[in-house]
């Protein structure tokens, strides 16, 4: 065991980024997800005997200092190895050329248990009041009797200032809302056993939310009918670390992750039939990848979540089994949403955890077997999802018009405009219906005095939650149709993208040309609906030089300076 803890510490530093600087010491990590208000685990992994540097070899003790935000507070900091788990003490401190709060712990390097080859972990355990952004940062010092050796950032340079030698990590909390219902809760001797039936595809998704009361869970095992064996069993480990075994399959890629004990994770199954091939996901980022052995038939797989000997719980909300025809990324877009909006995909069963009446349903896709399992009040971040707003130009005003979102979450819609970017105001506000057919529009008079228009719908939700439409940005001029953006990269070599937005649908040229005015490329003639748009300029073949690139419409021309250089 001791083992392998310490060659999965190896792997975290050998693969994973390391803050801004890919040769500092250290590998911190925190959670995605987090309600407001709530406890959680930050992560900050290194290693005392930096065997490239001699100097960080002495040292006999590692100064942690810890600065959070005001409306952070500490609760705990404890001490992970491969050997041991203590809980470090922590007292309120300071430091020069720093105002605010200032906690500080002391790790004991001069431990025998400390070797060149050990990476220890550092959890520090917090909890936030009342915000939805903050910042914690970290400032580690390596001694040696006293004597600075050496910093958690990699910089010992003498004229390096105290900002250099910080570690700035920020967090982000999210307030649950009451579309997230009721989640599935597995304690001891808990079973909840899911098995697909009747699916024929060649890209089967399976995905849900899970958040884990502890670490060291096993939370789900993927079995298969046919053969009786696990092909996969998915846990955390003593680190809260992702671990992912399987007896019959191959790991081709293994990317291990920090997945914090009580905060909620997404985790995404994408198996690939026909390629032989299974990717594991949490939270959108790939974790790992197996080469199967043998075809495995998606209705001959068991999706076990079951809880039998563990005391620890964990609970599972938003389950779906999808039968994906799009990116990965277009499932990831609709992970906190109820309705999947993906084109081409399709939700072949889903569970939302609100009633055993989702168990006792017959169902034509999937079979359920289930006891001793609870349902509890969920604040995953699952929201209702916003109206979509358009609108249609008429001759002297505005159609707004929208529909959609989760309709049977709201109470109110209020329509908000905004003159060139300005604080948005309400123009018109009106009550939900709660129903799928009904649409609703508005009528607003165009406004000469701004040249640029936003409009947006703000949907109030039962909960008294709030979520917005994207918004809608409208030209005011009479022939300033479309904004031209300045070409990135600029200088270029030898492509540059180009932007266009078009605030109505219109015929559009693009040309570029030589400053003898010469048309060098023809990069678009055609209609295009509003909108933006992006087209590439590839000047490989060209020499050295300032470019113009014309955008024009039938009422309209704009110019910009493009620069090659070679």
């Amino acid at each position: 065991m001791s083992k392998f803890f310490n060659i999965l510490f190896i792997i975290i530093f050998s693969i994973a980024p390391c803050a801004k600087n890919s040769a500092d010491r250290y590998k911190i990590a925190v959670p995605k997800f987090i309600p407001i208000n709530s406890s959680f685990d930050i992560s900050l992994i290194t290693s005392p005997k930096d065997r490239s540097e001699n100097y960080i070899k002495s040292a006999d003790q590692l100064e942690l200092y810890i600065l959070p935000d005001e409306r952070l507070y500490i609760n705990k900091v404890e001490l992970h190895s491969i050997y041991q788990t203590a809980q470090l003490s922590f007292s309120q401190s300071v430091l020069e050329n720093y105002i605010g709060s200032v906690y500080k712990t002391v790790i004991d390097l001069s431990d025998s248990s400390f070797s060149p080859d050990t990476y220890f972990q550092i959890l520090i355990n917090m909890r936030s009041e009342n915000t939805l952004n903050a910042v914690v940062k970290f400032y580690g010092v390596f001694k040696q009797n006293g004597k600075v050796l050496g910093y958690l950032v990699n910089n010992a340079d003498s004229f390096l200032n105290f900002d250099n030698r910080l570690i700035t990590t920020e967090l982000k909390f999210y307030r649950p809302q009451r579309s997230a219902g009721r989640a599935l809760q597995l304690g001891k001797k808990s079973i909840f056993e899911i098995s697909p039936e009747n699916i024929e595809t060649n890209s089967l998704l399976v995905e849900f939310w899970i958040k884990l009361s502890a670490e060291d869970i096993t939370f789900l095992r993927i079995k298969n009918k046919e053969t009786g064996s696990i092909e996969f069993s998915l846990r955390t480990n003593e680190f809260q670390m992702l671990n992912l075994s399987s007896d019959q399959n191959t790991s081709v890629s293994i990317k291990p992750y920090f997945a914090a004990k009580k905060t909620w994770l997404h985790v995404s199954v994408h198996f690939l039939i026909d390629d032989n091939q299974v990717f594991f996901y949490c939270n959108g980022v790939i974790f790992s990848r197996y080469q199967v052995k043998s075809v495995i038939k998606p209705g001959a797989l068991v999706f076990d979540f079951s809880n039998l000997e563990n005391e620890k719980s964990y609970q599972i909300d938003l389950l779906r089994f999808i039968d994906l025809k799009n990116n990965i990324e277009a499932a990831f877009q609709n992970r906190s949403y109820l309705t999947f909006r993906v084109d081409s995909s399709t939700v072949l069963t889903r569970f939302r955890f609100d009633s055993n009446e989702e168990f006792t349903s017959p169902r034509d896709k999937v079979k359920t077997t289930y006891s001793g399992v609870q349902f509890v009040r969920s604040d995953a971040p699952i929201y209702a999802r916003a109206p979509e707003l358009n609108i249609n130009i008429l001759s002297s005003s505005y159609e707004l018009e929208w529909n959609g979102g989760d309709f049977k979450q709201a109470s109110a819609y209020i329509l908000e405009k905004s003159l060139e970017n300005s604080e948005y105001v309400t123009v018109y506000t009106v009550p939900a219906d709660n129903s799928a057919e009904k649409k609703y529009s508005f009528i607003d008079k165009k406004d000469e005095s701004s040249d640029i228009i936003y409009y947006r719908v703000k949907q109030i939700n039962l909960d008294g939650s709030v979520v917005y439409s994207s918004q809608v940005k409208v030209g005011q001029g009479k022939t300033e149709l479309f904004f031209l953006e300045q070409n990135y990269p600029n200088p270029f070599n030898p492509k540059t993208s180009i932007l266009v937005e078009l605030l109505v649908d219109s015929h559009l040229e693009i040309v570029v040309y030589n400053l003898a005015g010469k048309e060098i490329a023809l990069l678009h003639d055609g209609f295009l609906t509003k909108g933006v748009h992006k087209f590439t300029f590839d000047a490989a073949d060209l020499p050295s030089g300032i470019y113009l690139c014309k955008v024009s419409t039938p009422n309209y021309t704009q110019t910009r300076k493009m620069i090659l250089t070679k």
